[in-house]
């Protein structure tokens, strides 16, 4: 079963915004259910701000006015799977936990591709891979409290331009999805966010055989891939703490993560 949790106002009327316009309804839903679709409860309205949390099911939902995310969690092989920004610009503020457990996916889903994504999302609180999945197909904007976190062997995928802040791997991977006719992923290409490596094992994925080399100046790894007969910089991952050359190493699409002792 999945447990839609929906926070409401409490002077909304009878299903326009949650079971009859009360505070922290808990519904209990079908295993699978498109938000808005004949028979879900109070429409697309209704998660306006609220919690979405998927254990064992599915949850679908298309909306074009949803402007803020509180709680989305996805574990026990539930899904959630979230469209906006289709035919036209959609901001969506994370201002709580996006959060996949072990066995759970999240689809962040905007209209568009690569640089022409119509899907903003600013994220003031915190996006988790904890063990599960994370697909955001948008641009992702880091405000000074924002922060992704990658754990458990969880994986990040990011299609769009990530700005600010900083993305925390333990342990598991980021990966960029690929794009065509491009030298490497738009997504890494276009990633400004810090990256920091807290565990001992991690992985950056682009989806294509990579070069690196890391620089200690700068504190980044150039990344580079075969292009138009020669070589080409596909990304300039800047990295946040102290780390030595021999920490990173490449495997085929990898770059690979592998902690050393500093001496």
């Amino acid at each position: 079963m999945v447990w839609l949790n929906l926070r409401t106002s409490p002077t909304a009327p009878n299903g326009t915004n949650g079971a009859n316009g009360s505070n922290g309804v808990g519904i209990r839903i079908g295993d699978v259910i498109t938000s808005g679709a004949p028979g879900a409860p109070g429409g697309v309205a209704s998660i306006q701000g609220g919690d979405i949390i998927a254990a064992g099911g599915t949850v679908n939902i298309s909306d074009s006015t949803l402007s803020t995310l509180h709680m989305v969690e996805a574990r026990d092989n539930g899904v959630v799977g979230l469209t906006f920004g289709q035919t036209q610009t959609q901001v969506l503020t994370n201002t709580g936990t996006i959060e996949a457990d072990p066995g759970g996916l999240i689809q962040l889903t905007s209209g568009g591709s690569g640089g022409s994504l119509t899907g903003t999302i600013i994220n003031n609180g915190q996006i988790n891979a904890v063990g599960g999945t994370i697909d955001i197909t948008a641009q992702v904007t880091q405000s000074a409290s924002g922060v992704m976190t990658i754990s458990n062997n969880g994986t990040l995928t990011l299609a769009g331009a990530t700005d600010g802040g900083t993305i925390i791997i333990q342990s598991g991977m980021l990966n960029f999805a690929p794009t065509q006719f491009a030298p490497g992923p738009y997504a890494a290409s276009a990633l400004t966010s810090s990256v920091e490596f807290t565990g001992s094992n991690a992985s950056l994925n682009f989806g294509e055989p990579v070069s690196e080399v890391f620089r200690a100046a700068t504190n980044d790894l150039l990344v580079t891939v075969p292009w138009g007969g020669g070589i080409a910089t596909a990304a300039d991952i800047h990295l946040q703490g102290a780390y030595s050359a021999a920490d990173f190493s490449v495997q085929g699409n990898q770059i690979l993560y592998t902690a050393h002792p500093v001496i």
